[in-house]
């Protein structure tokens, strides 16, 4: 059924798994900034999210 390509792509895939789950790749990732978690939103964020929100309820009021 499985050449020895469709093995060695199986196994490639395998060890890629292994390696980005790993806990060393994870304590690397940790100590980018890009990835720190932030407790809150930024202020930005939370603005144009609040926007969304009104937009939507006023939608949903016009179509009631």
């Amino acid at each position: 059924m499985f050449d020895d390509k469709d093995e060695e792509k199986q196994q490639f895939r395998s060890g890629i798994r292994r390696l980005i789950g790993s806990e060393d790749n994870a304590r690397y990732l940790r100590s980018l900034p890009e990835f720190h978690v932030e407790s809150q939103l930024p202020a930005k964020l939370r603005a144009l999210l609040r926007t969304i929100d009104q937009t939507e309820r006023k939608r949903s009021i016009r179509r009631t």
